[in-house]
């Protein structure tokens, strides 16, 4: 089951319950993001809509939710903030997906892809490698 875990397409009870009913080994982190994401509050444009974003939240002029601002680094973090294992957190963001994909890119092991992240403590991104390279450098 893929999951917008932004907190506002589902709320922390709801997420809970999907995790409790599905089991970890079942969720896969979606983000759903559009373009404004990690950018300022403001007005852009979704395809050939008008969104406004605030507060990190996306929505069309009515009001009506309009995909999401949410990475998937966050989406893990709200995870955790709710309660959820970290290793079911990580399951979901990482090994899940690749695995429905059958790709080899979901475990640090002899014949995978070797991309991964690095992470701090606080679970904020340090390093990004792609096919062992680094494509990403936090300042």
């Amino acid at each position: 089951m893929e999951l917008i875990c932004d907190l506002i397409h589902l709320s922390p009870e709801v997420v809970k319950l999907i995790y409790k009913l599905k089991g970890a080994e079942n969720i896969i982190l979606i983000s759903d993001s559009i373009a404004a994401t990690d950018l300022c509050d403001g007005e852009y444009s979704l395809g050939s809509l008008r969104v406004k974003v605030e507060n990190g939240i996306c929505r069309l002029t009515d009001g009506t939710i309009a995909g999401s601002t949410l990475t998937i680094d966050k989406a893990v973090k709200n995870l955790i903030k709710i309660g959820i294992r970290l290793e079911d957190a990580f399951m979901a963001a990482t090994y899940n997906p690749s695995k429905l994909f059958s790709l080899e890119c979901a475990a640090i092991k002899e014949g995978f892809r070797a991309d991964f992240v690095l992470m701090d403590e606080d679970l904020n991104v340090k390093e990004v490698y792609d096919r062992g390279e680094l494509v990403y450098k936090a300042i």
